[in-house]
């Protein structure tokens, strides 16, 4: 499973590691930040339920979409 947010498009970045007492540029390794997905079902507008993955905040957007409408038209971002 890759680790893509399906609503956001959030994905793994990368970076340096930097060492706080040695900042210069010889102190710096490569480090991957990662999302913090979770895999959710949410159910559709014609009433099917769907396993999608999602970030923290497409999963806030989410929720208060759901308690408003009901559902969430998760068609229009897959």
């Amino acid at each position: 499973m890759s680790q893509v947010c399906q609503i956001t498009g959030k994905g793994v970045m990368r970076g340096n590691k930097v060492a706080r007492a040695r900042q210069q540029l010889l102190y710096r390794s490569p480090k991957v930040y990662k999302p913090n997905l979770h895999s959710v079902r949410v159910m559709t507008a014609d009433g099917t339920k769907k396993r999608v993955l999602l970030s923290t905040k497409a999963l806030r957007m989410v929720k208060r979409y759901v308690a408003e409408h009901g559902f969430f038209p998760i068609e229009k971002f897959l």
